[in-house]
């Protein structure tokens, strides 16, 4: 009676793990078949790993670009223009390595006819150097009562340019200007006290008269008034 007993709980076992190992296989097959493969079409969504910094948010302005100062030299006769365009002038070299730390970009224009001055022929710019040629009289401007005046109309045209226009009139080819003392023109040239013009550009310091360069004075002068009339470009 015992030994049919056991009988029957044995193989009740045995059965019951043979189920188990059914069931288990059942599972196993069914996540097989369910898992995606690589050619499956269900879309890969990659895992986005974010890098979080306990520094704070700062904003840093945009290096801008410095200003730029846009300089025309006019000069007059054929002989001085081709010199100054050349680089060849002692004056040129000055204007472009000794004056200012800034952008500084200089055009070269021969003085128009009388008859056309105008932006046609006198590009804008910020700063215009006007260098009249040595005249044996030292006209430096034509006397008022001349019907040509070119380089008296040249002066006032560049004068009425709109926003911050600095002028600077320079005589040049003055043998006596070879030795100033710490004057900006040769206080011989008649014509500074006697023409309304001349005189207001001599009072307000941008009349001056050279040989063949700047003396260092003069350029350290004409380097205050750039400053003074273009402080924005050298606060930056």
């Amino acid at each position: 009676m015992q030994c049919g007993l056991s009988a029957i709980i044995g193989g009740c076992i045995v059965m019951l793990l043979l189920a188990l190992l059914v069931l288990k296989r059942s599972i196993s097959k069914h996540a097989e078949l369910t898992l995606p493969t690589p050619d499956s079409n269900i879309p890969h969504i990659p895992v986005v790993h974010k890098e979080f910094s306990l520094r704070p948010s700062i904003d840093i302005p945009p290096v801008l670009p410095k200003p730029k100062i846009d300089v025309v030299v006019i000069a007059f006769s054929g002989e001085n223009y081709r010199r100054m365009q050349s680089g060849n002038s002692k004056i040129m070299q000055q204007l472009c390595n000794n004056i200012v730390l800034i952008t500084w970009e200089i055009q070269v224009i021969k003085a128009p006819d009388a008859r056309y001055i105008g932006p046609s022929t006198i590009p804008q710019a910020n700063v215009f150097f006007i260098l009249v040629d040595h005249h044996e009289r030292d006209e430096i401007l034509e006397n008022e009562r001349d019907l040509v005046q070119q380089r008296r109309n040249i002066v006032k045209y560049v004068s009425r340019g709109s926003g911050p226009v600095l002028v600077i009139l320079a005589y040049i080819e003055d043998r006596a200007s070879e030795r100033l003392h710490d004057n900006n023109y040769n206080k011989d040239l008649y014509q500074v006290e006697s023409d309304s013009l001349l005189n207001m550009y001599a009072t307000s310091g941008c009349f001056f008269s050279i040989y063949t360069q700047f003396h260092d004075f003069q350029l350290q002068k004409i380097h205050k008034l750039i400053v003074e009339t273009f402080p924005s470009v050298f606060c930056n």
